[in-house]
């Protein structure tokens, strides 16, 4: 039976104009995984409309101190601000949106 195991991860997808290669998406999963603010368990690519290809994840942050408490608003917010500028300075217009949430609840 499933149970949830964990309500800290923040879990999304990055948008991207389908007209982003492949093989840049690859490259830019391999560049979150190099994160030191927190850790990218799972990446995968999907269509996720006509004219987008997405790039989704499932991301546990590791607080900075021990009275920061992962999955608030304030964590993910960081995290959106940190990602989504790096993807605007690196895919312009590219980059389209996004859909990020957090906390999530796992089931194991």
């Amino acid at each position: 039976m499933l149970q949830p195991i964990r309500n800290n991860w923040i879990v999304g997808i990055w948008k991207f104009d389908d007209t982003v290669p492949m093989t840049e998406l690859v490259n830019l999963a391999n560049e979150l995984s190099q994160d030191k603010h927190g850790i990218h368990r799972d990446f995968y690519i999907r269509k996720t409309s006509k004219n987008q290809i997405g790039l989704g994840f499932t991301y546990m942050p590791i607080p900075s101190s021990p009275s920061d408490k992962t999955g608030t608003k304030k964590i993910l917010d960081a995290y959106i601000y940190r990602v989504s500028d790096m993807l605007k300075r690196k895919f312009g217009n590219q980059a389209v949106r996004y859909d990020i949430s957090s906390p999530v609840h796992i089931l194991n």
